[in-house]
């Protein structure tokens, strides 16, 4: 690292810039994924996303010819299971939302309440 920065730093201090906006980003993504979906879900996202970075980093660096067949069948399952629980998720029957609860009486339904304590006295020949 101390050799990256003295050499390049231009090109150290923008790769951690640029690594600072990513992580910055991919909070708030992850935060908006645990407030849209399940604890379940959030996991299993998180599991495509270790698989689909395994992936593409391999094919970019045109590593896939070293890949064995374990490890193209793990990338298999892992998107399969994936969809299999998204579609079981959105073919589930929802549940049938709670009833509304019922308004308040209007202030001039409801009782007055009397005597000490309740704010109002009734004064006699008033």
């Amino acid at each position: 690292f101390v050799e990256s920065v003295t050499n390049k730093p231009i090109a150290s201090l923008g790769f951690l810039l640029g690594s600072c906006c990513v992580a910055v980003v991919y909070n708030v993504v992850l935060f908006q994924s645990v407030g849209t979906l399940s604890s379940v879900g959030t996991a299993i996202l998180g599991n495509v996303k270790i698989v689909l970075l395994l992936f593409l980093s391999s094919l970019i660096l045109g590593e896939l010819t070293g890949w064995s067949a374990n490890q193209f069948l793990g990338c298999v399952l892992t998107f399969a299971s994936a969809g299999a629980y998204s579609y079981i998720k959105a073919t589930a029957p929802k549940p049938a939302p709670a009833p509304a609860p019922e308004p308040a009486p209007a202030p001039s339904q409801q009782p007055r309440l009397e005597g000490p304590g309740h704010g109002y006295i009734k004064q006699e020949g008033v």
